[in-house]
């Protein structure tokens, strides 16, 4: 899946997105569905959560945003900012789904800095806290299970943009264990928490594109 990041950090200069309406304001000025139809395509879809539906522990019934561009504007004003802001976002996968993101941010007054880099110059980006905003993407290696992504960015390391100790310690606790209610129920909470508290906001799901021929000589890598 895609998924905006946001920076919660203190930063060396003052920090937007430390401003719980700021950060909804966002997630409400992002037609998500439009973008996944007609910008990323056939085979897309989006989220409703900060993981893949199949995983274990992706619950599903959790704070939804949907696309209100009049009501971002509405929040971005009690937040203080009635004449918009200027924000600076790292990405590194497409920069056609980037400037979609963008344009829609553009629209309500967040003017948007758009950083387009390799992967590791975007992740640095990431861990040297010198971005408010992070477009990733995250396959989970394909293991079904919540843990396999969120324990990837939500505790305390270095990409964490969060740094919610609240939040790691739910996931560290049921990653720490077998047991399948005391799993679930640490990561029904952290899931929960990232949608309440805007932490990421899901945006698509990548299309999976199958092709066969008798003709093909393949050699896969060993992993």
């Amino acid at each position: 899946i895609s998924f905006l990041s946001f920076n919660t950090r203190e930063m060396t200069t003052p920090n937007p997105m430390l401003q719980p309406k700021v950060r909804e304001a966002i997630a409400h000025a992002i037609d998500r569905d439009k973008i996944t139809k007609f910008v990323v395509g056939g085979g897309s879809s989006t989220p409703k959560a900060a993981c893949y539906r199949t995983q274990f522990g992706c619950r599903q019934d959790v704070a939804q945003y949907k696309y209100d561009p009049a009501l971002a504007k509405k929040l971005l004003a009690e937040a203080g900012y009635p004449n918009g802001l200027t924000v600076e976002l790292a990405a590194f996968r497409s920069r056609e789904w980037t400037e979609a993101v963008a344009s829609y941010l553009n629209a309500v007054g967040i003017k948007t800095n758009i950083t387009f880099l390799q992967y590791a110059a975007a992740y640095e980006k990431v861990t040297s806290n010198s971005v408010h905003l992070y477009l990733g993407d995250w396959g989970s290696y394909s293991i079904n299970d919540v843990s396999a992504i969120l324990n990837n960015f939500f505790t305390l390391s270095a990409n964490d943009m969060a740094q919610d100790k609240e939040l790691a310690g739910w996931l560290q606790a049921a990653s720490a264990t077998v047991d399948l209610k005391v799993r679930k129920a640490n990561y029904d909470k952290a899931v929960a928490k990232i949608a309440e508290q805007n932490y990421w906001l899901p945006l698509w799901v990548h299309p999976v594109v199958y092709a066969n021929t008798a003709d093909l000589e393949f050699r896969a890598f060993a992993d």
